[in-house]
Parts: C-alpha cells; structure tokens; sequence
C-alpha cells in the first residue's frame, strides 16, 4: 500500500463488490481519511438465520472486526468503529485515518 494516501487503501478496501455486498456508503476518502457506512451486514443476517442471540451476534460481530483492525494496523493507520447493526444500529461506520 501507498502509505502516503489512503486512496490506495480505499480502492482495495471498498472495491466494487464489497461495497455491494455491504450496501456501502463512502462518506468521504481523502488522502489522509476514509469514512464508510455499511448499510448492510451479511454477517450479522447470517448469525441471526441460524438463530445466534443477540449477545452472540454482538459477540461475533466484535471477532470478526478483529480482521479490520488488523488490516489498519498492518497498513499503519488508525481504526474506529462507531455504530453497528451488530448493537442494534441502522449501519457500521467505519473510520480509518492515516497515521501522522
């Protein structure tokens, strides 16, 4: 990765399919931020199909965003979570900064 812009990141992390699957919203992608609210979570539909509680969903949900924010961590930047479907939010938003 391009770690001068997160542009590059951007293309990768919310390419053409993942921001189907998701039903993503980019909120804004600049060279130093990228702002993304998935309106949709397969997962979490997933989890609550085969009948997971919702402690357990929340749960799963936290594990899986485990692999976010390695992949931020790997790339070098910082990571927040704010809202999820997971918690009974309208979306997941996801901020990703990059690093000074």
């Amino acid at each position: 990765m391009d770690h001068s812009s997160l542009k590059s990141f951007a293309e990768v992390f919310a390419d053409e399919d993942f921001q189907k699957y998701f039903d993503m919203e980019i909120l804004e992608s600049t060279d130093e931020l990228l702002r993304i609210k998935f309106h949709h979570c397969p997962l979490v539909a997933g989890w609550q199909a085969v009948g997971c509680s919702d402690e357990e969903v929340a749960k799963l949900c936290d594990i899986a965003m485990d692999g976010d924010r390695n992949i931020a961590k790997a790339c070098g930047l910082d990571f927040a979570l704010g809202e999820t479907i997971a918690e009974g939010g309208s979306c997941c938003e996801l901020t990703f900064r990059l690093k000074t």
